[in-house]
């Protein structure tokens, strides 16, 4: 089923659609309103977009348009993950214990430093892929700005885990004000947040400013300060919905190119109903089991290192399952696609039994990085927190696209080490600070 073909079914069942829609979202609301803390929690979006996924599954089977044995592979797997992500035991995060840690990683001189590294390497890879590749804001797909088998890729690597890790590094420096020290140091960190802001106004990416109120949000939740963040929430919450909304509704104008076809309120409608895409791609018809290129599941969670590391070619690894089925109904020359859902991931690859245990596992995954990692973070100071809270705002991808988390997990193994490589030298050169870099 294409789109066009979904639309119809949608357009001719509409009252169904929004009936199913509101009991999954009562559901949802009954099983997680004590886990969700803003609209800004990063699980809150996750869980907007696992809402209308499950909607379209749910509108396709009461209209008759995928078996039985699909739907119910997709319930007892959503259940599993579920299951998962409530295992493992939670902490309280308003009383969260501070430890002290060594100098090195947690004092004000490592803070500056960590924040300096981090910055000028992402300023300066952000303007170099502007210079070699354009804006990808006018780019036809995201997906191909960084395509091209020349090792571009690797500056895609660098900004992703760098826009949050030194985002999280200069939130860190505001809120102990540590930012006013020097006019030097003030006007270098408001020149950081200039590109920041310009980097997500023209990634092209829908919800790009999302990374900010993200990581501050990740930023409170970390450090245990949640009562704080409420207050600072409180006073500023309008503002900063309003804002995010404009700003989306802008991006969507300019990706449209056209003045005749929807507005753009129906388009980030529309954004939220193809949650659920990969299944009217692939579960009417059994199209799903038509999928050719059935390697190892764990081979295709990893494709991404086995490729980046030259284990496997990238012809060898073939289409991911969400450009497969995509591919299937839309013709394209270019790389794009669905997310590969957790649920069809697993049937995919493991077996309807297997896809069971492996959304348990998945959740199981989510739970960790959500309530357990917290508890280890407190240990290293600025530069492992920085890297949990990338991780930890990475690990909510694993419901839309396992793929899309371990390729994410990917990237920061391979920049962790050199960051950690540099911040360890230049720890070791400068160590005559300033007076007022100490701490």
């Amino acid at each position: 089923m294409d789109n066009y073909d979904f639309l119809k079914v949608f357009s001719n069942n509409i009252y169904i659609y929004i009936i199913i829609l509101l009991f999954i979202s009562i559901l949802y609301y009954i099983v997680f309103r004590r886990e969700i803390f803003s609209v800004i929690d990063p699980l809150f979006l996750s869980l907007v977009y696992s809402i209308f996924a499950a909607s379209v599954v749910f509108l396709l089977y009461f209209t008759n348009n995928i078996s039985n044995y699909i739907f119910s592979n997709f319930c007892v797997t959503q259940l599993a993950f579920f299951a998962g992500f409530f295992s493992l035991k939670r902490i309280n995060i308003f009383k969260t214990d501070k430890v002290l840690t060594k100098h090195l990683v947690n004092s004000n001189y490592s803070k500056f430093l960590f924040f300096i590294i981090t910055s000028f390497i992402f300023i300066v890879t952000q303007l170099y892929t502007y210079y070699e590749r354009g804006i990808p804001l006018f780019y036809e797909s995201r997906l191909e700005y960084y395509e091209g088998g020349s090792g571009f890729g690797i500056f895609s690597r660098i900004l992703g885990v760098l826009s949050i890790v030194s985002l999280y590094a200069y939130f860190d420096l505001v809120f102990n004000r540590r930012i006013y020290t020097s006019f030097f140091f003030f006007f270098y960190s408001s020149f950081y947040a200039l590109v920041m802001f310009a980097s997500l106004l023209l990634s092209g990416s829908k919800s790009s400013f999302l990374v900010v109120t993200y990581v501050f949000f990740s930023y409170f939740f970390l450090n245990g300060q949640l009562s704080t963040f409420m207050k600072i929430w409180k006073k500023w919450r309008m503002l900063v919905i309003f804002s995010c909304l404009g700003v989306t509704l802008a991006i969507i104008t300019v990706q449209s190119k056209s003045d005749t076809g929807p507005s753009p309120l129906i388009m980030l409608g529309y954004r939220f109903l193809s949650s659920g895409d990969i299944f009217w791609y692939s579960y009417p018809h059994d199209i799903i089991f038509t999928y050719p290129y059935h390697i190892n599941g764990f081979e295709m969670l990893f494709n991404d290192m086995l490729g980046f590391l030259r284990i496997y070619s990238w012809d060898e690894l073939r289409f991911h399952p969400g450009e497969y089925f995509y591919k299937i109904h839309h013709y394209s020359e270019i790389t794009q696609g669905a997310n590969a859902r957790h649920n069809l991931f697993g049937l995919l690859y493991f077996g309807y039994v297997g896809s069971i245990i492996f959304s348990f596992c998945m959740g199981l995954l989510v739970s960790f990085f959500r309530y357990q990692l917290p508890k280890l973070q407190s240990y290293g100071g600025i530069f492992v927190r920085a890297f949990v809270c990338y991780m930890y705002l990475k690990v909510l991808s694993i419901e839309t696209d396992p793929t899309l988390f371990f390729s994410k997990l990917d990237d920061m193994i391979i920049i962790i080490f050199p960051i950690l490589l540099l911040y360890l030298i230049s720890d070791s050169f400068f160590r005559v600070i300033p007076s007022y870099a100490r701490t």
